[in-house]
This record gives structure tokens, sequence and C-alpha cells, in this order.
């Protein structure tokens, strides 16, 4: 009878946890209880919250919360960006940020173009243009001319035609022409080229050195 019992306990125990997941995934659980979640939740309760955050923000869900639970949440990202060791959790924490407009949103966001995670600077590059147009240029360039990771140096250059100006051409021709970078980087560099100078050139070296002497620039 008392196995039976275990037996029984251990059953509902579970349907509960499956309730549970069920409730948020279907989108039942509020702000409140999820900000619950990830202040007071274990590694995984954590991750699943922020999941679910993010989604909210994304579809505008966040918009409408009262000033006291916004404060609230912009407190848990913000010291929580700090603390975390999961990339891409700190990555989701800028994107809530973003997404909700909350007040530390920008210093997230500069914060993780230098992030040792390359989830969080991939996130960084692809929201460079929440920046003011005046910090678009340097931050860019550094990915571009410095990551480490061609996935981030891809990232920026495709960045590059959409937030930059035939000014910025110059750091493109400069990967363009170094046989050193990465194959995919220089050709992502010279896409961005072409789209901002308008010049009608192949992907070739030279071509592009003298379009440097030509353009003085």
């Amino acid at each position: 009878m008392a196995q039976r019992n275990l037996t029984t306990q251990g059953a509902l125990w579970c349907s509960l946890a499956l309730l549970g997941v069920s409730l948020l995934s279907s989108g039942c659980a509020t702000p409140r209880s999820l900000i619950n979640q990830a202040e007071s939740g274990g590694r995984h309760d954590r991750a699943e919250a922020l999941e679910a955050l993010s989604s909210l923000a994304r579809h505008g869900r966040l918009d409408s919360i009262d000033e006291e639970l916004r404060a609230r949440l912009d407190s848990y990202v913000s010291q929580r960006f700090s603390l975390e060791l999961n990339p891409t959790l700190r990555a989701q924490l800028i994107a809530i940020a973003l997404e909700a407009n909350l007040p530390s949103a920008p210093e997230l966001l500069r914060g993780g173009f230098d992030d040792p995670g390359l989830a969080v600077r991939l996130q960084a590059v692809e929201r460079v243009d929440d920046l003011p147009p005046s910090e678009r240029r340097d931050r860019l360039r550094r990915r571009l001319m410095e990551d480490e990771d061609p996935l981030v140096q891809i990232a920026a250059a495709r960045a590059y035609r959409v937030v930059g100006t035939e000014g910025w051409v110059r750091e493109l021709v400069d990967v363009i022409v170094d046989p050193n970078n990465d194959e995919n980087v220089r050709f992502q560099a010279y896409l961005s080229a072409i789209e901002l100078s308008g010049a009608d050139l192949m992907f070739l070296p030279e071509d592009w050195r003298a379009w440097l002497v030509e353009h003085g620039s």
C-alpha cells in the first residue's frame, strides 16, 4: 500500500511538472511569474523563464507592464548580465532589454560588443542599429577588423550595408585586400563595399586597391 501511495504521489508530481511546462509554453505564464522564476529558480528554470520573457518582449507583451514591474525587470536584467556565465543567456538578456525598451538596454548592448561570448557579440552586432548613429561605426569596425571569430566578422560586414555610408568603405576594402582574412569575411565585406560605394567592381583585391587610390579614402 505504501509503495502504491509513493507511486501515485510520484505520478502526481510528474503531472504537475508537465502541466507547468505546458502552461509556460502555451503563454499562460505572466511576466510577473516569469520574473519570479528567473530570480528564484535554478539554472534550468532561469533559462526557461528568460526564453519565455524574450518571446514576450519580441511580441510587445512587456510594453504594458506597470512601472514597478518594469523597474524590477530592468534591475534583474542589469544585475544578472554581470553574473550570468552562459553566453546564450547573456545574449537573451540583451534582447529582452532592447525589445522591452528597458533603461539598462544601451549599456548592456555596448557591453555586448566586447563580451567574451560569441553569442553575445553576435547579438550586439545584429542590434547595432539600436545604438546612437555616432557610436555604430567604431564598434562595427572593431568587430570586423579585430574579432577572433569569423562569424562575428561576417555579421559585422553585413551590418555595414545596413547602417553604413560611403565614408565607411575604407575598412571594408582593407578586409577585402588582406589575404589573411577568412574568405567568407572578405566576400561579405565586398558585398557591403559594393552596396555602399556603388562601385561596379569584381571581387578582385587589385581592383579595390585601385579604387582606394582613386578615391583617396
